[in-house]
């Protein structure tokens, strides 16, 4: 596989000239400290990503969880922000596609065998929330930026299924992915006992005083899943004890997130894993008994605090609703009990095919019940057919390719899908930039 060639050629002065003068602009308008860094550091970004469009690549991996949110506007229900990963996601793309275009590769456009699905569910995204602006139910600004998001997750797939070519790509790749998962794990610990629950770089609200904390549970949710399958299929003793040292060292920071949906979420992602993995079985197994049984005597606060933390579900308001036999009690956990209740006796009765569009249903905190108040019941079986279509490519590749790294990477993918699953239940798991990112690249 050659390497990129280096464009030293008219072409890119001319993209040069037109990127000064749109930001020469840009800050004449608008000369806000952090839009005028937001856009040295594209430029920079741009260049390089010409250079070689790996290195760009690489840089988009260390942003997804390392980005600042700027604010744009504040709208009713939903505020809306881009990050530093937006400019460089839409730059790279930029890029990628000059890059098509003078190497006369457009022919060789990978397809996917998700390609449909995500174009199935774009459009009905589309459509829909089109229908919901032309009805009253939604403000075009509002839907736009959101439904803009939507479409940036498939983008970030199609790009990187295109762009990586080879083995070195993917294990440079998996290399800065791991790095940032440990940043942010070190950011995680500083956190622990100096806020209620911990959050991700960049992730604090200054408005409520907190962070989200479900959306760095659901991260971690992906590259835990990523280490253990990469820990059954490594290739030496020394490689399994990296993995499964990393995915220890995620454990307090996980647990500190008190996300209930992402502790919920944990034990199928883990069942998942031992349930299809032909090597390491029995060890992984001990390892989770072990981890099972001493984590009470080993850790008995965090143990504690865990434990506390799952039982504020059943004690904390005066108000209460039963769910499957089990009275609920906690603000929260109401909240989302409500969301349910009104996807199915408000929203779905009210438009039961087509949904009311993006945000056509305000703030739902809850994934399901989110795609059935916008989209309906076609948006939730074209996002069921996406989802399922993944989870069986996965399966496909973990049984057919013999490569460590492909099974491993194919196991952790399968298992990482099946927690953010369940973690959607309680949270809008699949709109959320930080989980949304590294999951579809």
């Amino acid at each position: 596989m050659t390497e990129m060639p280096v464009y030293s050629t008219p072409l890119i002065m001319f993209f040069a000239v037109i990127l000064l003068a749109f930001l020469a602009g840009v800050i004449i308008v608008n000369i806000k400290i952090h839009f005028l860094f937001a856009l040295i550091l594209g430029l920079a970004f741009i260049f390089i990503s010409f250079l070689n469009i790996q290195y760009g690549l690489v840089t988009l991996v260390f942003s997804m969880l390392l980005s600042p949110e700027i604010p744009l506007a504040q709208l009713p229900g939903r505020s809306v922000v881009v990050r530093y990963d937006d400019f460089i996601l839409l730059a790279l793309f930029v890029v990628w596609l000059v890059h098509m275009a003078i190497r006369k590769e457009m022919a060789l456009f990978v397809r996917t065998p998700i390609n449909r699905q995500i174009f199935i569910y774009t459009l009905i995204c589309v459509l829909f929330t089109a229908r919901g602006i032309v009805l009253g139910y939604i403000k075009p600004v509002k839907s736009f930026f959101y439904l803009l998001k939507y479409i940036e997750y498939f983008i970030l797939f199609i790009m990187t299924a295109n762009i990586v070519r080879d083995t070195r790509q993917v294990k440079h790749l998996l290399i800065a992915g791991l790095i940032t998962f440990i940043i942010v794990n070190l950011y995680g610990y500083t956190l622990i006992g100096r806020v209620g629950r911990i959050y991700a770089p960049f992730d604090f609200d200054p408005v409520s005083g907190t962070g989200e904390s479900a959306s760095l549970g659901g991260y971690l949710l992906i590259v835990m899943s990523v280490l253990l399958g990469l820990f059954c299929y490594a290739p030496t003793t020394k490689y399994a004890i990296l993995f499964m040292g990393l995915f220890i060292f995620a454990l307090p920071t996980f647990a500190y997130t008190f996300s209930r949906a992402s502790f919920f979420a944990f034990i199928p992602m883990c069942l998942s894993v031992v349930l299809l993995t032909q090597k390491r079985k029995l060890l992984l197994i001990m390892i989770f008994i072990t981890g099972l049984l001493f984590s009470p005597i080993l850790f008995p606060k965090p143990t504690q605090d865990v434990l506390g933390r799952i039982q504020e579900t059943f004690a904390g308001t005066d108000e209460q609703t039963t769910v499957g036999g089990i009275r609920v009690r906690e603000a929260s956990a109401l909240a989302r009990v409500e969301s349910w209740k009104k996807a199915f006796f408000v929203w779905l009765p009210r438009e039961p095919l087509m949904g009311h569009g993006l945000t056509g249903v305000g703030l739902v905190d809850t994934m399901f019940p989110l795609i059935l108040g916008e989209t309906g019941i076609v948006g939730l079986l074209a996002f069921i057919w996406l989802m399922y279509s993944i989870g069986k490519n996965a399966i496909k590749i973990f049984n057919t390719i013999d490569d460590w790294l492909a099974k491993g990477l194919a196991l952790g993918l399968f298992s990482a899908l099946i927690a953010l699953i369940f973690q959607s239940v309680a949270v809008n798991t699949f709109i959320i930039i930080r989980i949304m990112g590294p999951f579809w690249f």
